[in-house]
């Protein structure tokens, strides 16, 4: 969903009212909020934002011990948060909503978007000017001017794409699936010049896209709705099925290296690979919950987790 190379750094999230289970590293936090949380980033040390149903966007600056609602301007469900650095960042979510901040997420303005009333999926942005959004139309539109317009660049109403993942500053994926979670096809596409072209990759997977993470170059994952994991080390050539322990829907994989990375999905489920997906553990969260969207905090060794029902979680490695 983000860029490659911006894992950013925070604070360890502890403080008074957090449950700790200390055998599994795993600390529930306290949102204020019963909605689904859908995207968690991290702006700066001990800074964070998450966003979700009905508009809602939260902010923490004391790493998490308490969440304050910053005033969206909406009440569409949003999906998805980047910020390109302290200052500047997008959201974008039901309803052709895109939202801009300039001052580090406490304002947010709305954008104008030339589609009405589509689902806007995903964002990337390269930096404060040049970024890309999806819809769950079969549409990738380009901005050059920080969202102030947007240029088509896919359509393919037979298709939904669900997230954008970039292995390199040039070159990354579109991916997604067909017109229905349930009809068992995949879209993806690549591109190798920051989205001015796309060429549509293969083979047929079968199954739709759900996540894609790359913590190399060369190296990446994908997780789909079917408990389905696949690895490519040729920079998306091709792509190898690796199993998971746990049948359920991945919601999220997040890699941290070559060799360790998480998948969350459905039923509170959170697993840990250590060797590029060969063998998983199982984190034990205590959440029944599904568990929608990860951020790694790489100073710390701490991993953070947002989903349903306003569940928040860290867990130390």
């Amino acid at each position: 969903m983000k860029l490659l190379f911006t894992i950013s750094l925070a604070a360890l999230i502890s403080g008074c009212g957090d449950e700790v289970n200390a055998n599994t590293g795993v600390t529930k936090l306290t949102s204020g909020v019963t909605i689904e949380l859908l995207d968690i980033e991290i702006i700066s040390p001990g800074n964070m934002l998450t966003v979700g149903a009905g508009g809602v966007i939260l902010k923490t600056t004391d790493s998490g011990k308490t969440w304050n609602k910053q005033a969206s301007g909406t009440t569409k469900n949003l999906w998805s948060i980047q910020m390109v650095n302290a200052s500047v960042g997008f959201v974008c979510g039901q309803s052709s909503t895109i939202l801009r901040t300039s001052d580090g997420g406490a304002t947010w303005v709305n954008q104008t978007f030339p589609v009405a009333d589509v689902l806007l999926m995903d964002l990337l942005f390269i930096d404060t000017s040049a970024g890309l959004v999806t819809t769950s139309k079969g549409g990738l539109y380009k901005t050059t001017d920080g969202g102030s317009s947007w240029t088509k660049m896919l359509s393919n109403s037979s298709e939904f794409y669900t997230g954008i993942c970039f292995n390199t500053t040039v070159s990354g994926f579109v991916y997604g699936g067909g017109d229905s979670a349930s009809a068992g096809t995949t879209a993806l596409y690549k591109t190798v010049d920051t989205g001015s072209n796309w060429t549509k990759k293969g083979p047929e997977f079968g199954q739709t896209i759900t996540s894609m993470h790359f913590p190399s170059s060369t190296v990446g994952f994908f997780s789909s709705y079917e408990n389905i994991v696949y690895k490519t080390t040729d920079a998306g050539e091709t792509w190898t099925r690796i199993s998971t322990p746990v049948n359920v829907t991945w919601r999220k994989v997040l890699f941290i290296s070559e060799s360790e990375g998480f998948l969350s999905g459905e039923q509170g489920m959170l697993v840990h690979t250590k060797d590029g997906g060969n063998s998983w553990t199982q984190i034990t969260t205590n959440e029944t919950d599904a568990l929608y969207a990860m951020n790694f905090v790489a100073s710390e060794g701490t991993l953070y987790i947002a989903g349903e029902n306003g569940t928040i979680i860290s867990y130390k490695k």
